[in-house]
């Protein structure tokens, strides 16, 4: 009897990203290189070749100042070395540069106040642009999330995005801020608006939660700078009653009006 023992093929590290992606820039760029390999370290080169464990140890971002061409490998104790990574950055500052330059991305939901959830779609002028996102109030880079399909914003939250092109200078940072806040309930008085003979005792109530009543009865628009309803209002004479309900995060509520007329029967 015999037998043969096959050594498992190794598996490889991950390939290196980088930060800012290959293409032509105005200005000197800052490049991180990262790699999804746990614990793996990473070597590179900027004279064309292909990196070797002999070659420079990463250990933090690089400045590219002039046109160059990073490479890049893994390496992680029980995978293979990695295929080698690159990005060829050209760094110029003519004007033809700024003729380049990816358009801004731009957002359907402008910035703003909402009292429902808002889908939020982000397009860009330029064709074949790849957008990038964050919606946690970073600056997105190209090892940001990429958008394919609309954002749904629930909460209050910040998208920042920015748009990518090879062979161009990467946009500005778009950004909209959004703010979704329910309505409150209108507020709701315990006497009807009508005629009476004799003086009434009308209550206030919101069926939300933890909302404060404001009301006036001048005539004017209740806010949160009006009275604050803490009990009964007799109506002794002919007046117009006007509450909104106020809560943090919420958005206040309508504003309820009623009118009431006290006329006392003649004797």
């Amino acid at each position: 009897m015999s037998w043969t023992y096959t050594v498992p093929s190794e598996q490889a590290a991950a390939r290196p990203t980088y930060s800012v992606a290959a293409g032509t820039y105005a200005t000197a760029q800052t490049v991180s290189i990262s790699d999804a390999t746990g614990g793996a370290t990473i070597y590179y080169t900027t004279n064309g070749t292909t990196p070797t464990t002999s070659s420079t140890k990463y250990t933090g971002a690089l400045t590219v100042s002039a046109s160059e061409t990073i490479e890049a490998i893994a390496v992680a104790s029980g995978y293979g070395n990695s295929a080698a990574a690159s990005a060829a950055y050209t760094i110029s500052s003519t004007s033809s540069i700024k003729a380049t330059t990816v358009v801004t991305p731009a957002f359907s939901v402008t910035t703003g106040a909402y009292t429902t959830a808002q889908s939020v779609t982000i397009s860009d002028l330029t064709a074949g642009a790849t957008i990038y996102y964050t919606t946690n109030g970073t600056s997105p880079t190209t090892s940001s999330a990429k958008y394919v399909s609309p954002i749904s914003v629930s909460s209050a939250e910040t998208i920042k995005a920015i748009a990518v092109k090879t062979g161009m200078v990467t946009s500005s940072e778009g950004q909209a801020t959004y703010t979704i806040a329910a309505v409150l309930a209108t507020p709701k008085f315990s006497v009807p608006a009508a005629t009476y003979a004799n003086a009434q005792s009308v209550t206030i109530t919101d069926a939300t939660a933890g909302a404060t009543i404001y009301y006036t009865t001048n005539g004017t628009t209740p806010t949160a700078a009006s009275t604050k309803y803490t009990g009964a209002i007799k109506v002794s004479a002919t007046q117009t009653l006007k509450a909104v309900a106020v809560r943090t995060g919420y958005t206040p509520s309508v504003v309820a009006i009623a009118a009431y007329t006290i006329a006392p029967s003649a004797t």
